[in-house]
């Protein structure tokens, strides 16, 4: 509770820094300054048991930058897994004609290209491949539940391939961004390579300027 606590205040303290004259919008991933998004963490077993778990993360939008006179928005707040409950940039993104992307020229999402492949990475070590990860745009027909209510949505869905099967894993495994219409991402699915147990961040409440 006292996370949760700390977190909405510094949300509120961004928002109350909010401007008033952002000009590139994104359907998908409305990008204003002062908008922010809350998530808690679930953890799903191999026969579908959900566990709620006591991780909280925050992103808002805190500000805008230029680079390269193209005008992007810098997300701050906490991702776990990756940096753990430490707040910092997430990312800067901005909408490009339908797509939204990275300060790096990385694709994230689109709003109607569902052929191509969008990203794709491949993780080596020691020359041997872990896995290959490419991202491409997905219509769920149905809408999904979150604690924040229900939405229709877009997936930026990852697919996860290993050259070996691992047991008791799937193979190949998916991640899954899920987007609704002036809300922005709704769920975003996580796991960990060697483990059956797939996480997913809902979104619990958030505030967009519309």
């Amino acid at each position: 509770m006292r996370k949760l606590l700390f977190l909405v205040l510094v949300i509120t303290f961004f928002a109350s820094c909010k401007k008033n004259d952002s000009v590139n919008k994104s359907e998908y991933l409305p990008l204003d300054i002062g908008n922010y998004w809350v998530y808690v963490h679930y953890d799903i077993d191999s026969l579908g048991n959900e566990i709620e778990k006591d991780r909280i993360d925050s992103v808002i939008i805190s500000r805008d930058t230029i680079i390269n006179n193209l005008q992007y928005f810098v997300l701050e707040g906490t991702n776990y897994p990756n940096n753990g409950i430490s707040w910092g940039v997430l990312d800067i993104l901005r909408d490009s004609s339908g797509y939204i992307v990275n300060d790096k020229g990385e694709i994230r999402f689109s709003e109607d290209n569902f052929s191509n492949i969008l990203a794709s990475k491949t993780e080596v070590l020691n020359e041997d491949t872990l896995y290959t990860l490419t991202y491409q745009m997905e219509i769920l027909s149905d809408p999904i539940n979150v604690p924040a209510g229900d939405f229709e949505v877009l997936n930026f869905k990852g697919t996860v391939t290993t050259p070996q099967q691992i047991i008791g894993v799937e193979n190949p495994r998916f991640l899954n961004n899920l987007y609704s219409n002036n809300v922005g991402k709704v769920l975003q699915s996580y796991f960990y390579i060697h483990s059956p147990i797939i996480s997913e961040k809902r979104l619990v409440r958030y505030n967009v300027e519309k």
